[in-house]
């Protein structure tokens, strides 16, 4: 049985992990930006990991909504309508994070045209 508060901490948890997906990624981008690629592995090791840890509480928290059994008696109005917030919240935070991603990647293949064009 899941509680309301339960799944309150864990969609906190989601929006905290991708807020610092967020920052790893533009540190990331930093790194290829700045040519300091020496601190890029470790980087890439760490976005892997959390985004594992992303799609983990994902399932959580659509599994969690997704099952009828929620406490009733400690589910109320109020706490359905801060689910419904956090879940929009959710929604913006991987909105942005999925922007900030979009930037690097472009970023990237911005600059292996140009790397292309400089080894011709």
């Amino acid at each position: 049985m899941n509680s309301i508060n339960k799944i309150i901490e864990t969609i906190n948890n989601d929006i905290h992990l991708h807020e610092n997906l967020s920052k790893l990624v533009l540190d990331e981008y930093n790194c290829f930006k700045e040519d300091d690629l020496e601190n890029l592995p470790e980087k890439g090791r760490d976005r892997i990991l959390l985004e594992r840890e992303i799609e983990k509480t994902n399932n959580s928290i659509v599994d969690m909504l997704s099952n009828p059994d929620i406490e009733a008696e400690k589910t109320d109005e109020k706490s359905i309508e801060k689910v419904s917030l956090l879940i929009q919240t959710l929604r913006e935070k991987i909105k942005e994070t999925m922007s900030i991603v979009e930037k690097s990647v472009a970023f990237m293949e911005k600059e292996k045209i140009s790397a292309g064009r400089q080894l011709r």
